[in-house]
């Protein structure tokens, strides 16, 4: 469950970048947050990765209180949830198989979980293939499926994937939301902020809407036959 409560972010040079927040996210919900830039979508991530913390409001996220998290619970709060970045944020001079494993190592798996589970998710995002390779080697779909199966690898409850299609063609783009809504299809909660309006209504899927900082609209897609505005 991610929970927010009045949730305002205001940053030392004033601008207000989330206004009084409110809105839950029930477990297995699969959610699209959109918004023109500056609308408060980078803010929103950072809150949920712990990077920043709201000014004012709560947050709660999987049983923590984001508000009075400890530094040192961090790390651990972060093993609940994967987050796929727009930038991929890849090691250049580590292959496909350690920039997955890393995840691992970092919280102690032994070597023989490391090495089934990497496998495991590099077959699912059908990467097996390339484990060998660099990242510089990839195209940039494969890089963000290589991301994928990173924040997959330590089987979190949420995945949070910041504009997954961005600069990939018609193919690569729908091979990624369909590989986020089997994630969705296996319990987990999916959390997608994105530019790509055809593709949020494609899905037709609860959306978010932001707006200079206020959560301007909370719906709810059902069926086939909503238009795009």
């Amino acid at each position: 469950m991610i929970k927010l409560s009045n949730v305002s972010k205001v940053y030392p040079n004033g601008t207000q970048a989330l206004k009084n927040v409110t809105v839950s996210i029930p477990d297995g919900d699969f959610v699209f947050i959109i918004g023109p830039n500056g609308a408060g979508k980078t803010t929103l991530t950072k809150l949920l990765l712990g990077e920043e913390k709201p000014t004012s409001g709560k947050i709660e996220v999987n049983g923590y209180d984001l508000n009075k998290i400890k530094h040192s619970k961090i790390p651990y709060y972060r093993r609940t949830m994967g987050f796929v970045f727009q930038d991929h944020r890849l090691f250049p001079n580590m292959t496909v198989f350690e920039n997955v494993a890393f995840a691992m190592h970092v919280i102690g798996e032994p070597n023989k979980t490391v090495k089934q589970r990497v496998w495991k998710f590099l077959k699912y995002v059908s990467l097996d293939h390339r484990a060998h390779n660099y990242p510089r080697e990839l195209s940039g779909g494969e890089q963000r499926r290589v991301a994928l199966a990173r924040a997959l690898v330590n089987n979190p409850k949420i995945v949070v994937a910041d504009e997954p299609t961005s600069n990939s063609d018609p193919v690569m783009s729908v091979e990624m939301m369909e590989l986020l809504k089997k994630i969705n299809d296996l319990g987990k909660t999916v959390i997608v902020i994105s530019h790509d309006i055809k593709m949020v209504n494609y899905y037709h899927k609860r959306v978010l809407t932001l707006t200079d900082g206020l959560l301007t609209d909370d719906h709810k897609k059902a069926g086939g036959d909503e238009n795009e505005d």
